[in-house]
């Protein structure tokens, strides 16, 4: 960054742009206020604009100082913001960056727009040297040669000049016409070699996967035979035991030989304790056979008493089923009665109206409308709290409803399982229960389905009550539409309105005079 900030101090102090305050060598872009950023930055395009004839922008009229205001310092800020762009800034630039500028985009700026300059510096250096000079310095023994050529040729049409170019020009492309094609030989040598080198390579890798391959199937079949014979020695070893086996006793036998007698009496002996361990064990079995045959008892006995409570799930069930007929013929008449409300509420509303409007034959005040108004707010609370109620009690029902249900599926789960095991026990045991049992579950399946359709048609049936309902209040609310006989009295009260307002605007405007 140091190096960065010293170039563009030079390129400023070279180019003028520098103020006198800031000739001191501790200069920096951080130090940089947004005044002499843009003192700096107008210097620059003014000096562009006077030497570039090319150049079309327009720069503000009046930047002898820099604006005090904010709104000149933004107007100022975005017009030099726009001519940098137009300029071939790539950057971000706006008027903050020139109100409130920062080290970096000052940095991005000033070197974008310095940098050219000190290229054309150089290209103008360059520029400077004649044609002439440069082949004098270069070739000096030219101008000897050229002296001692003919009159005649110097007269010609071709000047010494061209001469000179001619043949420089075609040394020049004889050099590089041989260097193109050494260069071109040693190309395609280096090529050839190449590819030699990449066969030879290719097939060293293909030769080397084939040994790879065939040491793989070698290995494998190694791996087999290691295999076949592991298995050989664990079936040798497997016999050498049971040979071995056999071998003590054989020698037991051949050791028995000798003394016959003595050892008829130990296997007497033997049997002897045998036999009382057998009837030992007989009698712990009989001894373990008592609990057994209770545990078994009571196991039936259980077993007699699931079937009975089967068989009172399955009352209950039907006791379920014909309380939910109940509660749904409830929740209709409920539903009925809340109809029936309803439209008496309406009658008498609309009763309440007819009295009203032959009772208030004059024009209405606003108190009047105002109090009729109140009292069909009233009115509508007590339809919500009636709404209310009747929904709480439709609520309830429904949380009953669920309760029942929930309690119908799992008794109807438990007895289907219980019908089930039952039928199924019966038939592996081939008795003559099978069928009842059979015949049981196949009629408990048609009650379920029957209920199942039941539940199915009482559903339609809400539906299309609540469509009829629906369409009965669409149709109420259509006839409740056709006001056009009370239109003349709402115009009445309606100019009775905006005559009381105008007598309390007067009032207002002799109170406030």
């Amino acid at each position: 960054m140091a190096e960065a900030d010293a170039f563009i101090f030079a390129a400023l102090q070279q180019s003028g742009m520098l103020e006198a305050s800031f000739q001191g060598s501790s200069w920096s872009v951080s130090a940089l206020t947004s005044d002499a950023f843009i003192a700096i930055v107008f210097q620059f395009l003014t000096q562009l604009q006077t030497s570039d004839d090319n150049v079309t922008f327009t720069l503000p009229s009046t930047l002898t100082n820099t604006p005090v205001g904010v709104a000149a310092r933004h107007r100022v800020g975005s017009k030099l913001a726009n001519i940098l762009k137009e300029l071939g800034y790539a950057g971000d630039c706006g008027y903050n960056h020139f109100l409130y500028p920062s080290e970096k985009e000052t940095r991005n700026i000033l070197s974008c727009f310095l940098s050219p300059q000190a290229a054309e510096a150089e290209d103008d250096k360059f520029a400077i040297i004649q044609p002439q000079s440069f082949l004098a310095n270069t070739l000096p023994d030219v101008p000897l040669s050229l002296e001692s050529v003919s009159p005649g040729i110097a007269g010609g049409d071709v000047t010494s000049g061209d001469i000179i170019m001619e043949s420089v020009g075609s040394s020049g492309v004889a050099t590089k016409n041989v260097a193109g094609e050494e260069n071109f030989m040693q190309t395609q040598l280096s090529e050839e070699t190449e590819e030699q080198a990449l066969e030879q390579v290719q097939k060293q890798v293909d030769d080397t996967e084939h040994r790879i391959a065939a040491m793989r199937k070698v290995l494998d079949r190694e791996r087999g035979e290691l295999q076949q014979v592991e298995q050989h020695v664990l079936e040798t070893q497997t016999t050498g035991q049971e040979m071995q086996k056999q071998l003590a006793r054989q020698k037991q036998l051949i050791t028995m030989l000798p003394q016959a007698q003595a050892n008829i009496a130990k296997l007497e002996s033997i049997f002897q304790k045998n036999a009382e361990k057998k009837a030992e064990i007989a009698q712990q079995m009989e001894s373990a056979r008592d609990p057994l045959l209770k545990e078994y008892a009571q196991l039936e006995s259980q077993k007699s008493n699931r079937k009975a409570r089967c068989r009172q799930l399955i009352r209950e069930m039907k006791t379920f089923r014909s309380d939910m007929l109940e509660l749904t013929g409830v929740i209709h008449s409920k539903m009925e009665s809340v109809r029936a409300l309803e439209r008496i509420h309406e009658r008498q509303l609309a009763k309440l109206d007819k009295k009203k409007d032959c009772q208030d034959e004059g024009p209405m005040t606003r108190n009047m409308y105002t109090a009729r108004i109140m009292d069909i707010i009233k009115q509508v609370h007590k339809q919500k709290q009636d709404i209310t109620k009747i929904l709480d009690d439709i609520k309830g029902l429904q949380k009953q409803m669920n309760v029942a249900s929930e309690k119908l599926k799992r008794t109807e789960a438990v007895a289907e399982d219980k019908l089930y095991t039952a039928a199924s026990k019966s038939k592996t045991s081939n008795s003559g229960k099978s069928e009842a049992y059979v015949e049981c579950y196949r009629k408990f399946a048609q009650v379920r389905e029957l209920f199942e359709e039941l539940i199915v048609l009482v559903g339609d049936v809400g539906k299309k009550e609540n469509i009829a309902r629906d369409l009965q209040n669409w149709i109420s609310q259509l006839e409740a539409r056709d006001s056009s006989s009370h239109l003349d009295k709402v115009l009445a009260d309606l100019e009775s309105v905006r005559h009381e307002n105008g007598t309390l605007q007067n009032e207002l405007r002799a109170c406030s005079a």
